[in-house]
């Protein structure tokens, strides 16, 4: 789904999941969503939705 979105191929949409994880020190796609939620509350002036878990 994602390759088809950026139009390319799933294996590079893999290779770079893995590069990101690396570089994040996370290892699945939960612990990145997770990362990523924590990073725009603290961009963001609004807090996060209610039901959302920031770990």
């Amino acid at each position: 789904m994602i390759a088809a979105r950026l139009r390319i191929r799933e294996t590079s949409v893999h290779k770079h999941m893995h590069r990101i994880f690396a570089a994040t020190q996370t290892n699945s796609r939960k612990r990145l969503l997770d990362l990523a939620l924590r990073l725009a509350a603290r961009r963001s002036a609004s807090p996060a939705p209610r039901g959302l878990r920031l770990v």
